[in-house]
């Protein structure tokens, strides 16, 4: 095991929405809405402001070369880093799961957030912890195609934030 010379901390320094998009049916299909005047915040407030809340308190402690900490946590994981993606191994699946992106001076962890709606409201919603895809948003409203988006009133939104921590 390959000691680090001081133990690495990282704390969060800003959040930005890296993409949000949003369709509407319409007799051909999706179609781009306008997002002006509408912010993420506005569909997702409670799951950004959950995720911004406990990045704020969180530091990244990498003890040596394959031990991190999390703090106030005292959550220590087995890590690795893979082509540019921190690696926490999950002892219950007995596998490598994604938790950030970048390297050990600084790291992004990537929140994808999902709505499926429409004029009334968004009705169903998700969160992950990876980019949100366009296809991922039709597949979660149960679309297999844009094409078959054809209720005008009917609204699918996703959105990617980016935590970065230094």
């Amino acid at each position: 095991m390959k000691q680090i010379d001081i133990p690495l901390l990282l704390s969060f320094r800003y959040a930005h929405v890296q993409e949000f998009v949003m369709y509407t049916g319409s007799r051909k299909g999706a179609v781009t809405c306008d997002t002006t005047g509408v912010e993420p915040h506005d569909l997702w407030a409670d799951e950004m402001k959950e995720k911004e809340n406990l990045y704020k308190e969180m530091g990244l402690v990498f003890i040596d070369d394959t031990r991190l900490k999390i703090t106030p946590y005292e959550h220590y994981h087995i890590y690795r880093l893979n082509n540019g993606v921190l690696e926490i191994l999950s002892p219950e699946l007995d596998k490598w799961i994604p938790f950030a992106y970048g390297n050990r001076n600084k790291l992004t962890i990537i929140q994808g957030l999902t709505g499926i709606g429409d004029i009334w409201g968004v009705k169903k919603k998700r969160s992950l912890n990876c980019n949100e895809t366009c296809w991922g948003a039709f597949n979660y409203a149960g679309l297999s195609s844009l094409s078959l988006l054809k209720d005008k009133k009917a609204k699918i939104a996703w959105c990617n934030i980016y935590y970065t921590f230094h």
